[in-house]
């Protein structure tokens, strides 16, 4: 396959570039990045067949190394890189309509206990309740038109009139951009998977707003970048939160400003385990974000605070233990459903949690089935799960109902 190379301006002077072609084999894929002008690195990956011949599922090296090939460009696209080195957009151009170089901050997927509570000490940490639905943007344009963006920066306007309807009926001025989660509140519930139905930009326009609504649909604004035509984003986030709370108020019940929750840390917690929210974000209240022209998200300003979590997942296979275990199962090979993709990805393996008669009963078991697992967390890019522990078998859930959530690139060194 034909090398293709893509360029960006690198954060600290001078232009990165990245290049990628499938070798003659047909199944190695070969990378090339550094600075112009630099010696470059250089790795390759070599294609392994996955399924069994036969199957419908099976795929050749070929094929293989095609997803591994756009995959990696798809990645390389989000994070800025074009064919051509073309002028930075400016804020007037963004006030107009986003692309991939406008590229939010994102909280900290994880943070240590204790430097949480060194920042609560000084007063200066809020924390807030997660929904668990899909980050997207509202702007409106300098001209005064509504757009709502996926968190990959994908318009899916379309997708969501009702929401648009909303914010068009209310009181925004021109050259502003929110910044929010859309949830579908089933009182006081997150309904994620009812979610996807209708914002996955992929998805038939006309199809998603009919989803959209017939669901109690809402969209949590939890931060201002843009007012007014200005940048905000670098103003602390309770200056943020309070310019929000003014300019949205109670104009449309389908919108609101996450509220601040008026207790301890560890009160909040207990709150959050209590009403099995899908946990805390704990918002700096005296930090500015960071809104960057192309790259990586900053993680900043935030972090997200999750109790350990229960999930149904896929279990694919089960292998086979060692030593005393070595004729049962010593766990399962587990994946789920990628809300963008709707294609199955790995979740890892779970070897904990089973007793010696259900390693046993394994061996019978009919393959793929619905198990649920007790886990630590998720890793961010992998996808895979810390700490997992079987707790049973679901026969009366599909595997078609194993959807994970969309998963996040792993967070700058």
């Amino acid at each position: 396959m034909k090398k293709l190379t893509l360029y960006h301006v690198a954060s600290k002077g001078g232009i990165k570039q990245w290049s990628i072609w499938i070798e003659s084999d047909k199944k190695t894929v070969t990378v090339e990045w550094g600075l112009q002008g630099m010696k470059l690195q250089s790795s390759s990956d070599l294609a392994v067949p996955k399924g069994k011949v036969g199957t419908k599922g099976f795929k050749d090296a070929f094929v293989c190394a095609q997803e591994n090939y756009d995959k990696q460009v798809r990645k390389k696209r989000e994070e800025g890189y074009n064919e051509t080195l073309n002028e930075k957009k400016t804020t007037s151009d963004w006030l107009m309509g986003l692309d991939k170089r406008f590229v939010p901050a994102k909280p900290l997927n994880s943070i240590k206990e204790e430097q949480l509570a060194k920042i609560e000490a000084k007063g200066k940490l809020w924390k807030q309740r997660k929904r668990d639905g899909r980050r997207h943007l509202v702007l409106k344009t300098k001209t005064g038109e509504i757009k709502i963006y996926s968190r990959r920066i994908e318009e899916v306007t379309d997708n969501l009139p009702k929401l648009r309807d909303s914010f068009e009926a209310m009181d925004i001025p021109n050259g502003t951009i929110i910044d929010g989660e859309i949830i579908v509140d089933r009182k006081g519930a997150d309904d994620y998977r009812a979610t996807g139905t209708f914002t996955n930009p992929a998805q038939n326009p006309i199809e998603s707003a009919e989803r959209e609504d017939a669901l109690p649909v809402r969209f949590m604004a939890f931060d201002l970048l843009y007012l007014n035509g200005m940048t905000i984003w670098d103003l602390p986030y309770k200056t943020r939160h309070e310019e929000m709370v003014e300019l949205i108020g109670d104009q449309e019940p389908m919108v609101f400003v996450v509220e601040n929750l008026d207790m301890s840390l560890a009160k909040a917690q207990a709150l959050a385990k209590k009403n099995k929210w899908e946990g805390l974000v704990c918002w700096y209240s005296e930090e500015p974000s960071v809104v960057r022209d192309g790259g990586k998200p900053k993680r900043c300003n935030a972090a997200k605070w999750k109790p350990v979590k229960e999930n149904d997942f896929i279990a694919t296979s089960f292998f086979y233990g060692s030593g005393e275990l070595s004729e049962v199962a010593g766990g399962l090979e587990l994946a789920e459903i990628d809300p963008v993709t709707e294609k199955r990805r790995t979740a890892g393996k779970v070897g904990t949690g089973f007793d010696a008669a259900m390693r046993k009963e394994i061996l019978k078991w009919k393959f793929p089935c619905v198990v649920e697992v007790k886990f630590d967390k998720q890793e961010p890019d992998s996808g895979k799960l810390r700490f997992p522990v079987f707790l049973r078998k679901r026969d009366d859930k599909g595997v078609d109902e194993c959807i994970g959530i969309e998963l996040e690139e792993a967070e700058d060194e």
